[in-house]
């Protein structure tokens, strides 16, 4: 009979715990409280996730079992998906009963690794529909994990949850219905359709999305810095900047950008965005890229230390970074960015990814550089051997040319005066002592180069005789000063080719050498027929063009002129 008054009298107090009976206002007014007071950090509730298994320790009394078993009946309804039940071995669930002492109501939420304590005095002259209340109080409350400071809503009064004493709860309809939306398979979806149309709620959708978000900034925060690295790399923003202060500070304004683009990331994965926090980021950034500088141009400029550069570095890059402050980009209670990862993050990018990086970037580039610079010497070598082989064979042309030209006049003298063919074949021979250039010389002195052309001169007058007749002029100071080899004896060879060979008598070859405006002019004149409109394009003129553009490229020319004073001229650099 004493179980069956009991069981009636539970009945009674739990008839209004009816989720059903909440007025469309009273549901709203519940759900506010949800939101406000119930939900953890990603707005989901912190409830079991596999079966309720409670156990009741200390001095239980049958009346005690009794209401704790009709308990598990109203809580099963609520949470059908789940099996609850009473054991007297350990569970997840231990609600501790004696009278005058202090236990503990343990709720192990292990399925999501969370365990609340905490304590509670059971008085000892309480009556029976006291511990009914304070068996109701603690183990609704113990479905829950919740360990926000609750607070006050009008219209909630007595609710459970609501209450912070277990004398003044008054079984409320909230109870039932607070429990069965927490643990509702579908709560994330009841909760989004609840405010999906209130404005002032919106942010709270956010947050409740808050997990895609961090990953989708958390990737832009990562993919968009990279890309712009990349790009810049490539683009060759990040080069040499032979100790300019400048320079190295605008290099280093591009990976400040980059850093404030992946903290504006990181920060709004997290719904939180601080200027003033990325102002102080920037300027201690700043700082540390002025560290390094003046580090590395204290211990590097005007150094060859070797492999010991990419080690300094290193270090010079660990030590700036000290001064990097790190940003608060957690908000505390939101995200899962929290801040203790932050500062994991900040640890791992300043003192091992970023110092690592930039000592490998550094050692890559020099050794590009010295892969690109050792490639610019083979090419100039190649390119050099390649000129001396064109000018060997420019200079080349030149000996059978003139040496066809001076065996016939050897051959036409043969006959009728056999003192001049001799004179004629040693001078000959003489000039191509000269000429033939066993050492391989592609430069000989003005004095060398003016004797061959004197000897030259000396084998054509043999064969023109008094027709001939030739001055050499220069200043003593510049006999000493290297010219090309036989650069001067194609433009006697073609005035006299082309001009005394036209005229009968009276035949003036002049060589005039000076030094004008730091560059040196040989002139060579003659009194024969004035030039045609393209003098430059025989085989002499052209040859000797070709040999001075190889060798000084567009600082040597040649010029001509016609006139009372005609002449060809070489304009060579000193």
């Amino acid at each position: 009979m004493k179980r069956i008054i009991l069981l009636l009298l539970v009945l009674i107090c739990f008839r209004n715990s009816n989720a059903e009976e909440l007025s469309a206002e009273q549901q709203q007014l519940a759900w506010k409280f949800i939101q406000e007071n119930m939900l953890a950090k990603d707005f989901l509730p912190n409830t079991f996730k596999q079966d309720i298994i409670i156990n009741l320790k200390g001095e239980i009394t049958s009346e005690d079992s009794i209401v704790v078993k009709d308990l598990i009946k109203i809580f099963q309804g609520a949470i059908p998906h789940l099996k609850i039940e009473l054991s007297d071995k350990p569970g997840n669930l231990t609600l501790g009963l004696n009278n005058g002492k202090n236990y503990r109501v343990r709720t192990n939420f292990s399925a999501n690794h969370i365990i609340s304590s905490q304590e509670m005095h059971f008085p000892s002259n309480l009556i029976q529909s006291q511990r009914k209340k304070f068996i109701y109080y603690h183990l609704f409350r113990g479905l829950i994990f919740n360990n926000k400071p609750v607070q006050e809503l009008t219209g909630m009064n007595g609710c459970v949850f609501a209450e912070n004493d277990f004398k003044s709860i008054t079984f409320s309809p909230f109870d039932l219905f607070i429990l069965e939306k927490l643990y509702a398979p579908d709560f994330h979806e009841q909760f989004k359709n609840q405010f999906i149309r209130q404005f002032s709620y919106r942010m709270y959708l956010v947050q409740m999305y808050h997990r895609e978000l961090n990953f989708i900034f958390f990737l832009l925060g990562v993919i968009i810095p990279a890309i712009l690295l990349t790009r810049l790399v490539i683009k060759g923003s990040f080069k040499a900047h032979n100790w300019s202060w400048k320079e190295f500070n605008k290099q280093g304004l591009y990976l400040i950008t980059i850093g404030s683009i992946c903290l504006i990331c990181f920060s709004l994965s997290d719904l939180k965005f601080s200027l003033s926090d990325l102002l102080i980021a920037i300027l201690s950034a700043f700082i540390s890229i002025n560290v390094i500088y003046f580090l590395e141009m204290l211990i590097l400029k005007n150094r060859n230390l070797g492999g010991a550069k990419i080690l300094i570095i290193y270090f010079t890059t660990l030590l700036g970074m000290l001064f990097t402050i790190r940003p608060n980009v957690s908000s505390g209670n939101l995200g899962e960015l929290n801040q203790r990862t932050m500062n994991d993050y900040f640890l791992l990018i300043n003192f091992l990814i970023v110092p690592i990086a930039r000592s490998l970037y550094i050692f890559l580039n020099d050794r590009y550089k010295s892969i690109i610079n050792q490639k610019d010497v083979e090419l100039a070598q190649m390119g050099e051997l390649h000129k001396q082989a064109e000018l060997q064979s420019l200079r080349a042309k030149i000996n059978p040319h003139f040496l066809y030209n001076a065996l016939n006049s050897i051959a036409s003298l043969a006959t009728t005066d056999g003192h001049k063919t001799e004179q004629m074949a040693l001078s000959l021979s003489d000039f191509f002592k000269y000429s033939i250039n066993r050492e391989q010389k592609q430069l000989n002195t003005l004095s060398e180069e003016l004797n061959a052309i004197r000897t030259y001169l000396e084998i054509e007058k043999v064969r023109f005789g008094e027709r001939l007749n030739f001055e050499i002029e220069c200043p003593t100071e510049l006999l000493e000063v290297p010219i090309p080899q036989l650069l001067i004896q194609p433009l006697v060879e073609n005035a006299i080719k082309h001009g005394l060979s036209q005229i009968t008598d009276n035949g003036l070859i002049r060589i005039s050498v000076s030094k004008t405006e730091g560059k040196l002019k040989i002139r060579v004149y003659d009194n024969g027929p004035a030039f045609p409109d393209g003098p430059l394009t025989g085989f002499g003129i052209q040859n000797t063009q070709e040999r001075i553009t190889l060798l000084y490229g567009a600082k040597a020319t040649i010029n001509w002129q016609n006139g009372t004073e005609k002449y060809i001229e070489i304009c060579l650099p000193l």
